[in-house]
Order: C-alpha cells, then sequence, then structure tokens
C-alpha cells in the first residue's frame, strides 16, 4: 500500500513541469526498482486532486496501462 506521505513527495516533483515528468519517467524506465517505478507511473499516468475522484475514458486508460512498467 502506498504512503500518501510518499506520494504527496512524488506529485510535487510534477510542479516542475517538463524537468518533473523527466525526472519522473526515468524513475519509470529502470528495471532495478520495481515498486518505485510503479509509483512513479501511478503519479504520471493516474492523476491525483485532494478531495475529488479521478475520472478517465476506456481510451485514456488504455493508454496510462500501456504505459505502466513491467
Amino acid at each position: 500500500m502506498m504512503r500518501p506521505l510518499f506520494v504527496g513527495k512524488v506529485n510535487a516533483i510534477l510542479a516542475f513541469k517538463v524537468e518533473g515528468k523527466a525526472a519522473l519517467q526515468e524513475m519509470i524506465d529502470r528495471t532495478t526498482d520495481k515498486q518505485l517505478a510503479d509509483r512513479a507511473w501511478r503519479v504520471v499516468w493516474i492523476p491525483l486532486k485532494v478531495m475529488s475522484y479521478t475520472s478517465a475514458t476506456a481510451e485514456e486508460d488504455a493508454v496510462a496501462e500501456s504505459h505502466r512498467p513491467k
């Protein structure tokens, strides 16, 4: 289970726009730490907002899932 504190810190990386997303993508592409890669993928591809639900179309979900680390 993911700790909210960690998610908040990783979500903060997105505030750095292109550089932040590139850093997260580097974490996703790592093959040595699967847990870190999965958490970074969740931040990039499953946007979370405080006190709200995340909605996605079937197509958006398929695209996000295609980028999930293996």
